[in-house]
């Protein structure tokens, strides 16, 4: 009979006092001196259930504390509740805990843990605020790097925050040209419209095909304007 690695009443019981209680080190020491399989179970209740019960401010203590001390075993099981708690209203990215993990992970240059991290939440933000603040938490200030990280997204906050990225590139129309084909190999509407945007915005006649969204000029402008104009003309059937 299959081994059931979801839950433990036992294993989740434990779990829990740890957490009401603050204690970190006696949750660390706990997990420790599980099993591998039973470590297995420990971390989906993590994810699934007991970090999904406790407030934001909590979750942070708990994630800065715990993750620096395994990543590779432990920051894919906070991340799975992070971004469950940060959908559902729980959980926000302004938290000393976090500027201070993100700090520890741009110091000791974890581009593996920081990538982990913004592909785990840039697909699923909530505002454009949000996707700078992680380039700020992290000290991505590389405008390749940044882009590197939004173009595989297909929401309205990061294609508003991508098309900021590329005006501060209107000078090397090729290597737009070259964004846009990525885009299009996305395939999705928001990421076609995003090229027509590009195509009309940047003057990128090296961008080929027919796009079903079409600009007046003066629509151009308010592509600036703010996020909402931003949205109106990229969502357009």
């Amino acid at each position: 009979m299959p081994v059931d690695h979801h839950f433990q009443p036992a294993i989740a019981r434990q779990l829990s006092q740890h957490l009401q209680n603050r204690n970190w080190n006696g949750l660390w020491n706990y997990l420790q001196g599980l099993s591998n399989s039973s470590f297995r179970t420990a971390c989906n209740i993590l994810s699934e259930e007991t970090l999904c019960d406790i407030d934001g401010p909590l979750f942070w203590e708990c994630f800065s504390t715990l993750v620096p001390q395994h990543p590779k075993a432990l920051l894919v099981t906070f991340l799975k509740a992070a971004v469950s708690n940060y959908q559902n209203g729980r959980l926000n990215l302004r938290n000393p805990f976090l500027k201070e993990f993100a700090r520890q992970v741009a110091d000791e240059e974890r581009t593996i843990d920081e990538k982990k991290f913004l592909q785990a939440f840039l697909p699923i933000i909530h505002s454009a605020d949000d996707v700078w603040e992680l380039f700020n938490l992290f000290r991505i200030e590389s405008i390749h790097r940044r882009v590197a990280y939004l173009i595989p997204c297909d929401n309205i906050y990061t294609y508003y925050v991508l098309f900021q990225c590329f005006r501060r590139m209107d000078h090397a129309p090729a290597l737009l040209s070259n964004y846009c084909n990525q885009l299009i190999r996305k395939g999705s509407s928001k990421a076609f419209n995003l090229v027509s945007i590009m195509k009309c915005y940047f003057d990128l006649p090296l961008v080929k095909g027919n796009f079903s969204l079409r600009l007046e000029k003066y629509e151009l402008s308010r592509l600036d304007a703010s996020l909402e104009d931003f949205r109106t003309i990229l969502c357009r059937i």
